[in-house]
C-alpha cells in the first residue's frame, strides 16, 4: 500500500497554524472543513482512498481555504524524499459547486515542479471558501509522500502597531515661549511695528526670563497657529517640539477672542451699547479650544512641563482715574475689563479641564500663571502707563498699540520668572 503524508500550515500574519495530518492508508487527510464535496466518481475529495485511478495516481484532495477579497495565497510543496513525482494545484471560486474540469475553468493550474519543490501565489479577487484541488502525480510505483504549506496573507488585518519610542528626556534648562504678539514684544519696537512679520524683539518679557529661552510667539497669531503655518513660520508646536525644552510658557488666546477689535470699536463707538458682543460670543468657545492646544502639546512633549500664562489686566480697575484717554469712559472700562476676566477664566477653566482629561489631577501637568499684578498701577490710560498708547487711526498702521512697552515687558517677566523657579527650580 503506497504511503503518503501530508501536512498544511495556515498562517495569518505570522501566526502560523499547524493542522493534523494522518497517513494516507489511514484514509487521508485535507484541510476541507467545510461538510464533503458532491464530486463525481474520479473524484473522492477531502477525505479521499488509497485505490489509485485508471491513471495509476490516487485521488484528488479539495481543501477548503476561507479568503477575504485582497487576502494573498501562498503555497509552498515539497517532496522530501525526490522520486520525480510532482503536484498539479487549482483554485476555484468561492461560486464553484461543480468541481469537474469540463464544466468549470479553474482560477489557476500548473504542475510545480517535478525536482522536489515548488511554489504558487495567488490574490483573492473575491471573499468566500475558495477551493483548492490538489492533484498528486507520481510513477513507477513507488512509496511517496509530500508536504505542502499554505500562507494567507490577509489584507484586513492592519500591521501590528509600532511601538513609539519614549519621548527624549529634556537635555538642559531650555524654556519655550509660545503665543501672540504680547509674547513676541510688539509694544518694544522703536519705530513703527508693521503688521506682517512675527515682531520678535529682544526686549520681549520671554528673553528676559532667568532661563535659556527660544522664543516662537507670533504677532497676530491665534490658537490655530500652534498646529498649522503662520506667516511662513512652522507650526508653534513643531518648533517647540524639535527644541526638546524643560518647559514650554505659552500666552495665546485674545485674538480668538478678538480683543484688537474691541479696542478699536471702544476708540471709535461706545463700546458698552451692544460692540462688544462678538467679542463675548468667542470667548465662550475659548475654553474649549484652550484645553484641546494644552492636550496635544502635553502630549506631544510627555517630558516637558507645559505653564500657561494669561495676559496681564490692560485698563485699570474702576474706580481709578482714566489719564489721556478721552475716548475711553467708565461704562466702557468696566466692560473692556470684563471681557480681560472672562479670558482669564477661560484659561484658568481650560488647564483644569485638561489636567482632567490627561488624569492629572493630583500630578497637574499643567500650571497657570497669573499675571494680574504685574502692570498695577501702569495699565493703559493711567498716569505711567507701561503700555503703547491707542490712537486710531495710527495704530491701523502701527501693531505696538496697546502692548506693554519695555518697561511692561520687564515687570511680566519677573512675574513669570517667579514661577518657573517655584515650577522648575
Amino acid at each position: 500500500m503506497f504511503g503518503r503524508q501530508i501536512l498544511l500550515v495556515l498562517a495569518l500574519i505570522g501566526l502560523v497554524l499547524a493542522l493534523p495530518s494522518a497517513a494516507w492508508a489511514d484514509g487521508g487527510s485535507s484541510i476541507a472543513t467545510a461538510p464533503q464535496l458532491p464530486l463525481y466518481a474520479d473524484i473522492q475529495g477531502g477525505t479521499g482512498v488509497l485505490t489509485p485511478q485508471f491513471d495509476g495516481r490516487p485521488a484528488d484532495e479539495f481543501w477548503k481555504i476561507n479568503l477575504n477579497e485582497g487576502d494573498q495565497l501562498t503555497i509552498d510543496w515539497s517532496d522530501p524524499k525526490p522520486n520525480g513525482g510532482a503536484v498539479q494545484l487549482q483554485l476555484f471560486d468561492p461560486g464553484v459547486t461543480d468541481y469537474t474540469l469540463s464544466n468549470t475553468n479553474p482560477v489557476k493550474e500548473g504542475f510545480l515542479g517535478s525536482n522536489g519543490k515548488g511554489e504558487m501565489t495567488f490574490t483573492a479577487t473575491a471573499s468566500g471558501n475558495w477551493t483548492l484541488e490538489v492533484s498528486p502525480w507520481w510513477c513507477c510505483g513507488d512509496p511517496w509522500a509530500y508536504e505542502l504549506t499554505a500562507v494567507i496573507k490577509s489584507a484586513s488585518t492592519p500591521a501590528p502597531p509600532v511601538a513609539p519610542k519614549p519621548a527624549p528626556a529634556p537635555t538642559s534648562d531650555l524654556v519655550v515661549v509660545g503665543g501672540d504678539s504680547f509674547a513676541s514684544g510688539d509694544g518694544t519696537q522703536t519705530f513703527p511695528a508693521i503688521f506682517g512679520g512675527c515682531q520678535r524683539t529682544d526686549q520681549a518679557w520671554p528673553n528676559l526670563l532667568p532661563y535659556p529661552v527660544k522664543n516662537v510667539a507670533c504677532s497676530g497669531a491665534h490658537i490655530s497657529a500652534m498646529f498649522a503655518s503662520f506667516k511662513g513660520q512652522p507650526p508653534q508646536i513643531n518648533q517647540m517640539k524639535g527644541l526638546n525644552p524643560r518647559a514650554v510658557v505659552l500666552m495665546v488666546g485674545g485674538n480668538d477672542a478678538l480683543y484688537s477689535t474691541a479696542l478699536r470699536n471702544c476708540f471709535h463707538y461706545n463700546c458698552a451699547a451692544g460692540k462688544l458682543n462678538q467679542n463675548f460670543a468667542a470667548v465662550r468657545a475659548l475654553r474649549g479650544q484652550l484645553a484641546s492646544a494644552y492636550i496635544a502639546i502635553v502630549e506631544a512633549m510627555p517630558n516637558t512641563r507645559l505653564l500657561v500664562a494669561d495676559y496681564p489686566p490692560v485698563f485699570p480697575a474702576y474706580p481709578a482715574p482714566i489719564v489721556n484717554c478721552g475716548w475711553l469712559d467708565n461704562s466702557e472700562r468696566l466692560m473692556l475689563n470684563r471681557l480681560g476676566d472672562l479670558v482669564q477664566q477661560a484659561e484658568v477653566g481650560a488647564v483644569n479641564d485638561a489636567n482632567a482629561m490627561l488624569g492629572l489631577h493630583g500630578k497637574k501637568r499643567i500650571q497657570f500663571i497669573s499675571t494680574n499684578g504685574a502692570l498695577a498701577g501702569h495699565e493703559l490710560c493711567s498716569n505711567n502707563s507701561w503700555m503703547f498708547k491707542i490712537n486710531f487711526p495710527a495704530c491701523l498702521a502701527d501693531a505696538r498699540c496697546g502692548h506693554p512697552t519695555k518697561l511692561g515687558q520687564e515687570a511680566i517677566a519677573e512675574v513669570v520668572g517667579r514661577a518657573l523657579k517655584k515650577y522648575l527650580g
